[in-house]
């Protein structure tokens, strides 16, 4: 084992945990995101209904 490799490992690992976690965020965030956009589209046709039934 040179030195390089043996600095870059504990280097990759724990640029993996944090890839790890922000993969996670993103995918939470994605879901609240989605959430919000069929809830939103919800919202809109609620309105769309009410104006063309007035």
């Amino acid at each position: 084992m040179t030195p390089s490799t043996q600095f870059l490992l504990p280097n990759l690992a724990s640029t993996f945990d944090e890839s790890k976690a922000s993969g996670f965020q993103e995918s939470v965030g994605r879901e609240m995101e989605a959430e919000l956009v069929s809830w939103h589209k919800g919202i809109q046709q609620v309105i769309y209904q009410f104006h063309t039934s007035c």
